[in-house]
Formats: structure tokens, sequence, C-alpha cells
């Protein structure tokens, strides 16, 4: 009589295990998958002409992933991160001009590398908009020159 409680129980937990296993294997099998239209990104103002969209990750925890959104005839001034980021232009002429002076111009499908600490700026010379895909690779910031 015991085995035959000891198994009713154990029939009935492993039940139950299979009816909470379905639905969550169900819920993240509908997919990892994330589409979002341009025209849903939520953009943040930054300094004028200057927009950010996040796409992925937290960029108060980092590390995320945004289109940045340069206004054609617009920059952002000199600045720093705490993270190295990487970058592609989407779209537009972006320019980006590194710590050490070095201005370098980046047509669509340009890369860019910048390193945590440097100081550098960036414009879009127009005639579009920039856009660029930038992979942060911390939490967001944003470090000005002291003097």
């Amino acid at each position: 009589m015991l085995r035959t409680l000891l198994a009713v129980v154990t029939l009935v937990a492993l039940s139950a295990i299979a009816l909470v296993a379905v639905p969550l294997q169900a819920e993240n099998a509908q997919s990892p998958n994330v589409t979002r239209h341009v025209d849903d990104i939520d953009w943040i103002r930054g300094s004028e002409g200057v927009y950010f969209g996040v796409l992925w990750g937290d960029w108060e925890q980092g590390p995320f992933g945004m289109i940045v959104k340069i206004e054609a005839g617009k920059g952002i001034p000199a600045h720093a991160h705490t993270d190295d980021y990487d970058a592609v232009t989407i779209q537009g002429n972006w320019g980006h001009i590194f710590g050490d002076g070095e201005d370098v111009l980046l047509p669509p499908g340009s890369y860019a590398s910048q390193v945590k600490g440097d100081f550098h700026s960036d414009y879009c010379t127009g005639p579009d908009d920039c856009l660029v895909l930038v992979h942060q690779h911390g939490p967001r910031s944003f470090i000005e020159p002291t003097n």
C-alpha cells in the first residue's frame, strides 16, 4: 500500500511539473526573435538635432545597441565613454573625429571602433540625416572634457 501511495504521489508531482513546464516551453518557443520597425523606435532627444533609439539591451546597465540619428548639418561635441563601442553607418555621411584630430568621413556601410576614455566628436555632413548603428559594450555614458 505504501508503494502504491508513493507511486501515486510521484505521478501527481510529475504531472504538476509537466503542466507548468509545457506552457513555459511554449512561451519560450514563441520566439526570442524581435523586430522593430523604424517608425516604432522610441527616440530619446540628445543635443540639438541628435536622437538615440535603443534597439536591444538596457542602456542604463549595458551592454546595449542603438541607432544614433544625427540630423544633416548637426553634430555631437567632444566627449568620451566609459566603455568601447562599435558602430556602422546605415544612412548619411557620418563624420567621426578621433581624439588625435583624425577626421574620418564614414558613408553607409562604414565601420568605426571607439576606445573607452578617448575623446571624440561626431557630425553629419548631409544632405541626408545620419543613422548610425552603435553597439555599446557597457552602460550609457557621456563624459565631457574638463577644460
